[in-house]
């Protein structure tokens, strides 16, 4: 079993945001599998499926992102999944709007819903995906910018991110994480 692990913040308020593209990578996920989410727990969206191989659970924590961690603890507890069978999804502010990056393991990068997760499960040894977030747009407050919505000639290459996003976390569950990241890492960020 492999948990994919979107991260974000719930409400309206934040649903089309930067911060967000781990949800909305998720939510494609679920979508071209056919897997449905429903709450948990009031901390929880959660939905299974076979795929890939795999029985995957999908899940976004409803805890706001600085917290997402204890989400991913309960996860890892309910369903006797060790972290290495995590792939935890978000957003990346050093990486080029569109660009992705996958890693078995690593520290946080200063992303605070990671370092949740890394707290939470005591180890570095998660995968990842990171989805890079990084527009043209002006960035004075770094916390500002990635609440904001993408701006709208953005969204098209958000699109193509989020497609990409499908394919690497598919390979990534059926062939392993050093195979996808050789495949996705070396992408360039695609053009609107």
């Amino acid at each position: 079993m492999r948990i994919i692990l979107g991260l974000g913040n719930p409400g309206l308020r934040y649903a089309l945001s930067r911060h967000n593209v781990g949800f909305l990578a998720v939510d494609r996920l679920a979508s071209e599998i056919g897997a449905r989410f429903r709450v948990i727990e009031e901390r929880l969206e959660v939905a299974q499926a076979k795929a890939f191989g795999e029985e995957l659970i999908l899940a976004k924590p409803l805890t706001y992102m600085n917290w997402s961690g204890k989400a991913a603890a309960e996860l890892a507890v309910r369903h006797s999944v060790p972290p290495q069978e995590f792939m935890v999804v978000y957003d990346d502010i050093a990486l080029p709007l569109g660009r992705l990056r996958l890693r078995a393991r690593g520290s946080a990068g200063g992303q605070r819903g990671m370092q949740s997760v890394v707290e939470h499960l005591q180890t570095r040894e998660i995968p990842r995906l990171r989805l890079g977030i990084l527009g043209k747009g002006e960035r004075r407050d770094l916390a500002e910018y990635v609440l904001q919505a993408f701006d709208p000639d953005e969204w098209p290459v958000v699109e193509k991110m989020l497609e990409r996003s499908v394919e690497a976390l598919a390979l990534a569950v059926s062939r392993g994480v050093p195979v996808a990241a050789s495949k996705f890492n070396r992408m360039e960020a695609p053009q609107p």
